[in-house]
């Protein structure tokens, strides 16, 4: 499983990307929310800070030797979760 926190203009292309190409057996999620720490985008290095908004993106296959498992919140405050 690939795991990444990505800033809004990334998360914005990657899941017009994702949108586009999937592929059977291949999953992609994304979860909105705010940084609770400093971080870089995953995808153009671009900080981001704490309590900036951001993407927690996750891609996993089928055939996998890991499955997806709920890691978002150890990295953001999911919008809608106290």
């Amino acid at each position: 499983m690939k795991q990444q926190i990505i800033c809004i203009p990334c998360s914005t292309e990657s899941k017009t990307l994702h949108g586009k190409f999937t592929y059977p057996g291949e999953h992609v999620k994304f979860v909105d929310g705010r940084a609770n720490n400093v971080y870089r985008c995953d995808h153009c290095g671009k900080t981001i800070n704490f309590l900036d908004n951001c993407v927690a993106e996750s891609i996993w296959a089928d055939h996998g030797r890991i499955p997806y498992y709920p890691w978002e919140h150890d990295y953001i405050h999911v919008k809608g979760v106290t």
